[in-house]
């Protein structure tokens, strides 16, 4: 270092700093001082100002720091360290604020939840009491007539499906009917292909080759045509368990519903699913996991057929919604699909082993045997007397349900004609005798050998949905008119007409029919009711009763005539407006306890890192303290960053074959994700600024982290997608981690590596983060000391420049940015493909490629899906004539 006073000396010849009078530590009291020009003494660095070897001029300390006389380093003030405490105590406040915030918001909407659920509770007996009709829980606010549609058929012939790994056959040549607005029950026993059914009629089965055909309304298609008018729901509960139950079935019917429906209608049907699924007192409960308990398993099952609910499509699928759940649960669940019957859905469902109570439920009802052949498709009410005439026996007080399984699975014998069990009977003799039924149903003439003699209405009988006798049976308890309702609550009350009522009065009615109320109750029905009439009296009281009573009767009597027309796939929320809705549902999914515990590991990795660098002041060490504190901010945001799409790959699963724009589901994604980056970046920024006292300004080093946040996070995102969560947790933290230390070109210095080392290098985020910040650093000290030989040397070793700083912020925003964009091209991969792992991928191209292979080989005019030789088709199942209209028998 030339024209340096020697250190130790008094600078007795004045020569030697004409060169450049730079400051040098003293060897003996630690000082900084500069070689005066003019005299033989040194000159001490002055206070507030900081004095490093090499420096040409002192430079001031910043206002968090504190620098005496000859100060060689910074020292941080008791005022910095008060920022750096007031930091974390607002992390700390900020963060346990929101969550308690939210636990009393939940708090007080379950309070009111449960108390608006009484009163209308009390309400509906008084309208049943003095009108003779049932209401249901809350009167239909969304599900009315202008928007009701009509029940959907489905019919499918020669449904098969053939595994493609392996290609066993595991359904074979399902044919039949379910009718407009019938509740299906797919019964079997295990490994009958009841799932397999399912998914084959509902397109979703890309583990198997489906053929046969399936006919909607009369008009060949698939289900697959029409995604936004189709719920699944899967036998898994999966929503989201870190929102509450209002708004998991919110956001549904926000993204689902109708384009041109308006929002109000849209909350009103919500409004309708809570009812309907009696969901009213959990409505504002976090639904919860296994890890935070919420609400319970049967609550569960029916959020998850809400979720559906709420989009209001025509058909409805579900996968084994009863399992796992206790008798009570599972009637509760069974009676919610009853119910929907009465909004105009065809509900065909999987179930296993119902007890009698929950299978009288179901309309029809289709039998799986073993391989996935037919045994029995028609109502069960004719199921018994299917198998009785087949000779077998119902044992005296045996389930019905169980009974018909026990007979699939050949547990018990059959008895001929004369009494005597028939030695040689076997499951296989079940389905010939399906086949020899349907043979007859289309040939009445012809006779089957042990087919049942039922008739063909009697088996699948006429799907009519009638309204059941909504009043009582006394006709002197019906009421023909709104003035004879009046009359009647005046009488009861004893009291006029025009007589105001009170709160008193409302408890003194409900005590007079024997209702259960308490005065507070009363009370709150009175109010409620004050408000939606300007004058609450007997007459406008028992008007309000007779007309929600008579649109009771009108909603479910509506549901009578079945749609002939073709389904037609309806235009859901436009992109900009998923993308708003998706923003705001993952703001309600950021985490509190998460974000704490992400803002606080920050923090304290900035202090305690911090801490242990801010004495490394020499030159050849400012590259290793930056690495050292990317390194461990690279740990802390790439471990956060699987938060965005970790715990979501099943719900993305399920609502990305609904429709939705994968487009605004990224976007929003990424948006919330950016104000999270920020923080976090600010977090780290602000304390390490502040413990390190580097020479930059903040906002210079703020904006060099933020980029590198983008670029670590931006990868986090695309490994948690491609891979399962575990791995993505190594990769996300060791990966970046390894591209800023083994690839950061510090240690070893990027001029000494070899070519693969030097790619790995330079297609990381290291390298260029760390010459940005130590560019930083070097650039606000003194001019003069990037011309000190130990930098020069420094830079020459590191390949550092500063013409380098456009290209190195370039490169962390373009890549983050590619790696947010290929995280977009994975999840239209996973859609597109079907599937949401990679292990799928080399079986679906191995089965592609040998379907093309096997497709070259048929001729043109053959049928691939045809039915062998003999193989009887149900005489249920009907095929469209021209333009879908006409429809005719068929039978083999």
């Amino acid at each position: 270092m030339s024209g340096v006073c020697p250190i130790g000396s008094n600078c007795t010849v004045p020569d030697v700093c004409q060169e450049g009078s730079l400051f040098d530590k003293y060897i003996i009291t630690g000082s900084c001082t500069l070689c005066n020009q003019n005299g033989a003494t040194p000159i001490l660095c002055p206070e507030d100002y900081v004095c490093q070897a090499g420096f040409a001029e002192p430079r001031k300390c910043g206002w968090s720091a504190f620098c005496p006389d000859g100060s060689s380093k910074v020292i941080p003030t008791w005022f910095g360290i008060l920022i750096v405490v007031v930091i974390g105590l607002v992390i700390t406040i900020l963060t346990l604020g929101l969550h308690y915030y939210r636990k009393w918001r939940v708090a007080r909407s379950n309070r009111y939840g449960v108390a608006h659920q009484r009163t209308t509770e009390v309400y509906n007996s008084v309208v049943q009491s003095l009108t003779g009709v049932y209401l249901q829980a809350q009167k239909m606010q969304g599900f009315t007539n202008d928007i009701r549609y009509s029940p959907v058929d489905i019919r499918f012939e020669n449904l098969t499906m053939t595994l493609k790994k392996g290609g066993r056959k595991i359904l074979d040549y399902v044919s039949g009917t379910f009718p407009p607005g019938s509740l299906v029950a797919v019964m079997g026993p295990s490994g009958g292909g009841k799932t397999t059914f399912m998914n084959a009629l509902s397109n979703r089965a890309p583990y198997g080759d489906v053929t046969g055909r399936i006919w909607i309304n009369g008009f060949e298609g698939t289900f697959g045509e029409y995604p936004k008018q189709v719920g699944f729901v899967p036998q898994d509960d999966i929503m989201f368990d870190r929102l509450t139950v209002y708004q998991n079935l919110l956001y549904s019917a926000m993204v689902r519903l109708p384009r041109e429906m308006p929002r109000k209608l849209k909350i009103k049907i919500v409004e309708d699913v809570i009812q309907v699924l009696d969901l009213e007192q959990i409505r504002h409960t976090v639904v919860g996991s296994p890890e935070k308990r919420g609400i319970s398993g049967g609550q569960k099952k029916r959020v998850n057929i809400g979720i559906e609910l709420v989009a209001y499509p025509r058909v409805l699928f579900l996968d084994e919604p009863t399992s796992g759940l206790d008798s009570a649960a599972s009637m509760a669940v069974t009676k919610c699909l009853a119910r929907m019957r009465t909004l105009g859905i065809t509900v065909v469902c999987v179930i296993h082993q119902p007890r009698y109570a929950i299978f009288k439920q179901f309309t029809h009802c289709l039998l799986l045997g073993k391989g996935g052949k037919t045994v029995y498709l028609g109502r069960t009410n004719a199921i018994q007397d299917y198998f009785t005439d087949l000779g077998f026996e119902l044992p005296a007080g045996e389930n019905v349900a169980d009974w018909f399984i026990d007979i699939v699975t050949g547990a018990l014998p059959r008895s001929n004609p004369d009494g005597t069990v028939d030695r040689h009977f076997d499951t296989q003799s079940l389905f010939e005798a399906w086949n020899d039924y349907v043979d007859r149903m289309s040939d009445p003439t012809k006779e089957g050998g042990r087919a049942p003699k039922l008739t063909h209405k009697r088996v699948h009988g006429t799907m009519t949905v009638t309204v059941g006798s909504m009043l009582d049976s006394s006709d002197s308890d019906r009421v023909q008119s709104a003035e004879e309702l009046g009359d009647r609550l005046s009488e009861t009350l004893r009291v006029d007409c025009d007589h105001l009522l009170t709160g008193h009065d409302i408890l003194r009615l409900c005590r007079i029919l024997e209702i259960e109320c308490s005065v507070d109750e009363a009370q709150e029905l009175h109010r409620v009711l004050a408000a939606e009439h300007s004058t609450l009296t007997c007459a406008s009281f028992a008007a309000a009763m007779y007309g929600e009573a008579s649109e009771e009767v009108s909603i479910l009597s509506h549901m009578v005539l079945p749609d002939c027309s073709r389904l037609k796939d309806r235009e859901i929320a436009s992109v900009w407006k998923q993308f708003l809705i998706f923003t705001n549902r993952n703001i309600e999914l950021i985490s509190i306890p998460q974000l704490f515990l992400d803002l606080s590991l920050t923090f304290m990795a900035a202090v305690i890192i911090g801490a242990t660098v801010s004495g490394n002041a020499e030159y050849t060490l400012v590259p290793n303290n930056q690495m050292v504190g990317l390194m461990f901010f690279g740990i802390m945001v790439g471990a956060g960053a699987l938060q965005v799409y970790g715990k979501e790959k099943l719900v993305f699963g399920r609502e990305s074959s609904t429709g939705i724009s994968i487009f605004a589901y990224w976007l929003s994604k990424s948006f919330v994700n950016l104000f999270d980056n920020v923080l976090v970046t600010l977090i780290f920024t602000c304390t390490w600024y502040l413990v390190t006292t580097p020479s930059y300004n903040i906002a210079h080093g703020f904006g060099i982290f933020l980029c590198f946040t983008w670029w670590v996070t931006g990868f986090a995102h695309l490994v948690t997608v491609v891979f399962p969560t575990e791995i993505a947790l190594l990769l996300s933290v060791i990966v970046p981690t390894q591209f800023v230390t083994m690839f950061g070109g510090v240690s070893p210095p990027v001029t000494s590596l070899k070519t693969f080392q030097l790619w790995a290098t330079y297609f990381g985020c290291g390298i260029y983060s760390v010459e940005l910040l130590s560019l930083a650093e070097f650039m606000a000290l003194p001019s003069n000391v990037l011309q000190i030989d130990e930098v020069v040397d420094l830079f020459d070793e590191l390949d550092y420049n500063t013409s380098h700083i456009p290209r190195d912020f370039c490169v962390l925003v373009f890549v983050g940015l590619a790696w947010r964009l290929l995280t977009l091209a994975w999840l239209e991969f996973m859609l597109w493909w079907g599937q949401a792992d990679l292990r799928w991928l080399t079986d679906r191209f191995k089965c592609k490629k040998a379907k093309r292979s096997s497709s070259e080989e048929i001729p043109q005019g053959i049928a691939v899906d045809a039915a062998p030789v003999g193989k009887e088709v149900s005489a249920t199942v009907s095929s469209p004539g021209e333009n879908g209209t006409n429809r005719t028998e068929t039978s083999r």
